[in-house]
């Protein structure tokens, strides 16, 4: 099991994990999860962050994929800005990430500062997204429809 540990990033003094839930189910990990971070800057959708969603994981996400704005609009988690013009996917992957110190800062202070009235409705409203957009059932209506529109 793993204790608290300092993870060195570029322009960041530290980020520690507090705790590392002990589990080996991926579904009670999200669940004892305050957040599911993506920083992927070339991720088309991000299913996994979905899924975390759908656990009352709180997302965090660059605002490079598509669900994103998904996020944005429906208040369900915190987008960061990255800077749209990074050289190459080289320097990105050594550490050159597109986000600036101000951005970074802003972040860590966002959530440092976190009241759990704002956490909750976080929780909520990215359960509440996944459900209404990404669930099983909201598929099956939407396949439905189309069907339905096919044959008129």
């Amino acid at each position: 099991m793993l204790g608290p540990q300092d993870w060195k990033l570029p322009n960041v003094n530290y980020v520690r994990i507090l705790r590392v839930p002990p589990t080996d189910n991926v579904a009670d990990f999200l669940t004892l999860s305050d957040y599911s971070v993506n920083a992927s800057l070339h991720d088309s959708f991000n299913t996994a962050l979905l899924e975390a969603m759908a656990c009352g994981t709180i997302p965090l996400t660059s605002d490079r994929p598509a669900i994103a704005k998904f996020i944005r609009d429906a208040n369900a988690g915190i987008v960061f800005e990255t800077k749209h013009n990074a050289t190459s996917l080289y320097d990105e992957i050594l550490g050159e990430y597109p986000i600036s110190t101000a951005t970074l800062n802003s972040l860590v202070q966002d959530l440092s500062s976190m009241t759990e009235d704002v956490a909750e409705m976080y929780r909520r409203n990215a359960n509440d997204l996944v459900l209404r957009n990404f669930s099983v059932e909201s598929g099956t209506i939407a396949l439905l429809s189309l069907i339905a529109e096919a044959q008129t």
